[in-house]
């Protein structure tokens, strides 16, 4: 057997291999490593993300709502993972399947301009208007026949800048709150028993009918936002929370007699800027306490003492959008911090048990890893009905659309999406009253002096009811990026597949389009909308990239586009799941095998056979990896798995029955086993 010596271990000199009989080609024995160990389900049936030769990533439904722009590399595996989104204007808050928004539909109001609050009353939904440059406010209920605003009368008209404020349905009576038009910086009441007639302007020099006479510094202009006052009902009493501008202050009335006669309490909150929010609900002693919103914060009141006494229950950070027209939802009072047009805004939680108060974090628009620019903003109103909590939100600034969202119970959903930036919706309210169709009515600030009024019909209903609802005639859901696990290496991805019904065989009626968004080349991300992948109709529920090919990418996102006709309002695809597979791929490592000749390798160095078994054991303990090489290939740098000696003794000596004879030396081979790290 002959010996070549042209192979470096761990740059220790020449190292002989046996080679084959020409004595040219050494033998050494190299395979590729198999990075992955076999994957295999301890219990249970087999799922398809064990497949061996792809690994498959799931969306089943969307049902937890917004917040995941990515998916974390650790978080790749986790099922909850692939239940939100970073963006959608799809009905995403069902598990059964997704499917086109809720159309949104034009109301009447001829002739108003700026609606500011809203009260159920006698089978009506009744709303609050001001008109004629602010000089009328006038009362409207909503014709649901008409899809109108209609009826009712005049609440106050004067030559001056008059402001609603609030209207509530208390006894038998509709009672509003007001900014006097006549005085201008009177806030006052008006009753009426059916939303038509409305009593006489309470005066405000007499102390017995007083709610807020000359509570303001001075007048008011026309369609001005001002925070001067709420009204809310507490054991049975109306109860009117208004702003002393000048003492920078809130204080209260109340009145037992459906609002003819108002009584002047006894706290005074601090508050920079007016009243944001009011709310009524059980205390920690299972009392009913007044909350009180202001930029300070939120307030506490106990009105069960002779004398009210108020604190300040959760300080926060100076804002006026501080717990704008915060609600109680399913027994809790939910409220939102106030934010600039660049942030989400934080939502809270207040449960109160015995002796209690639980603060809850993390209900908000700030969780997760990011929103669309267009929720960012401040809340502008909460309204709770039934299992839903819907508000509206953004819409502040350019490049800010303002939508509705509902909380289902799990994570936040768009309702709509306004579809000019820059105009806030200011009102929400959801009504089924005069011909018992539910809606979700929002009226969006077009101007300083206009609102624009819609509706959602149908905003409660679960699709899978089978109730009638018209539907958008497109909508989007940009899915998170996700980059299968392992950040560090491209994949192969491979196909898109969704499972879907009522898609149609052709583009002329329902359909669901599929974009992507991969790596840009320069360490960030192509939009998800940068690429076409294709059509899923009726016959098709796979696509592949690439016609087999795949795409090399570290990092993959979707839109989902969800298309119908224009013809039949109540058609819509419905999206049940969605599957992308990729493959990892995995630079290509070796192991390298190979025999040693000690002998002939301490002969080519001009060294021992122990200086030779020194240099292999010194690279075996190395904590970095050692080069290796042999004949013309690029050096690459490996971990020593494995040695093991086949030694023999050479010229031993000496008696048998003595200590090991320090004449002989060891001669043999070494089988050494190496392999790529990375």
């Amino acid at each position: 057997m002959s010996y070549r010596g042209n192979v470096e271990v761990n740059a220790n000199g020449f190292w002989a291999v046996p080679t084959e009989q020409d004595g040219t080609t050494l033998l050494v024995h190299r395979s590729n490593i198999d990075q992955f160990g076999p994957a295999y389900r301890l219990s249970g049936a087999q799922q398809q993300q064990d497949v061996s030769s792809y690994t498959a990533f799931l969306f089943p439904n969307l049902t937890l709502g917004f917040g995941r722009d990515r998916i974390d590399s650790d978080s790749a595996y986790e099922t909850d993972e692939y239940r939100r989104f970073f963006d959608s204007t799809c009905e995403t808050r069902f598990a059964r399947d997704i499917r086109l928004g809720i159309l949104s539909e034009d109301s009447t109001e001829t002739g108003l301009e700026v609606i500011r609050a809203s009260a159920s009353f006698k089978n009506n939904l009744w709303v609050l208007w001001g008109d004629d440059s602010s000089t009328d406010i006038v009362a409207r209920l909503y014709d649901g026949s008409e899809e109108e605003w209609a009826g009712g009368g005049d609440v106050s008209a004067s030559s001056n800048a008059g402001i609603a404020l609030d209207l509530m349905a208390h006894k038998s009576n509709l009672i509003a709150l007001l900014v006097d038009g006549a005085d201008g910086n009177d806030v006052i009441v008006r009753t009426s028993s059916d939303g038509a007639s409305w009593s006489s302007v309470i005066s405000p020099y007499n102390p017995a009918t007083l709610v807020g006479g000359g509570a303001l510094n001075d007048n008011v202009s026309a369609h001005e936002n001002i925070d001067a006052g709420l009204l809310a009902e507490i054991g049975g009493e109306a109860v009117a929370a208004v702003w002393e501008e000048g003492n920078g202050s809130i204080f209260f009335c109340s009145s037992t007699d459906g609002g003819a006669n108002w009584s002047a309490e006894s706290p005074d909150v601090p508050a920079g800027s007016g009243v944001t929010g009011l709310a009524v609900m059980a205390g920690m002693d299972n009392e009913d306490k007044l909350y009180v919103g202001t930029r300070e914060g939120l307030w506490e009141v106990d009105t069960a003492p002779s004398t009210w006494t108020h604190r300040l229950l959760f300080p926060m950070t100076a804002h006026i959008d501080n717990c704008r027209r915060m609600t109680v939802h399913n027994g809790s009072l939910w409220f939102a911090q106030g934010v600039d047009d660049n942030s989400p805004a934080p939502i809270y939680r207040l449960t109160n048990q015995t002796g209690i108060h639980d603060f809850q974090v993390g209900m908000g628009l700030n969780t997760g890893d990011g929103l669309p620019s267009d929720l960012l903003g401040s809340v502008h109103w909460m309204k709770s009905t039934g299992n839903f909590l819907f508000i509206s939100v953004g819409g502040g600034a350019a490049s800010r659309n303002a939508r509705v969202l509902c909380h289902n119970g799990k994570g936040w959903h768009s309702m709509v999406r306004h579809g000019t930036a820059n105009k806030e919706i200011q009102w929400i309210d959801v009504s089924a009253d005069d011909d018992a169709t539910p809606r979700l009515h929002y009226a969006v600030r077009t101007s300083s002096s206009a609102s624009d009024t819609k509706f959602l019909e149908q905003p409660l209903a679960n699709p899978q009811s089978g109730v009638s609802i018209d539907r958008e005639t497109s909508g989007y859901i940009d899915l998170p990026y996700i980059d299968a696990g392992m950040p560090l290496i491209s994949k192969s991805f491979l196909r898109v597949g969704i499972n879907a019904e009522d898609l149609s065989a052709s583009t002329s009626n329902e359909y669901i389009n599929v974009d992507y968004g991969e790596d840009d080349g320069s360490g960030g991300l192509n939009v998800r909308s940068n690429t076409d992948l294709g059509n899923f109709l009726s016959g098709t529920s796979i696509i592949t990239f690439a016609s087999n090919a795949g795409l090399s990418s570290r990092n993959l996102g979707l839109r989902i586009n969800l298309i119908r006709d224009g013809g039949t309002d109540t058609d819509t695809p419905k999206l049940k799941d969605v599957e992308i597979d990729a493959l990892p791929h995995i630079p290509i490592l070796q192991r390298f095998s190979l025999r040693i000749d000690l002998v002939a390798s301490a002969a080519l160095d001009d060294t021992t056979v122990e200086a030779k078994i020194s240099q292999l054991e010194t690279a075996t303990d190395s904590v970095i990896q050692v080069p290796f090489q042999y004949g013309n290939m690029t050096r690459t740098y490996v971990a020593i798995k494995s040695i093991s000696y086949t030694e023999k003794l050479v010229n031993p000596g000496g008696d048998i029955r003595s200590v090991p004879d320090t004449n002989s030396q060891r001669a043999g081979f070494a089988d050494v086993v190496l392999e790529e790290v990375i």
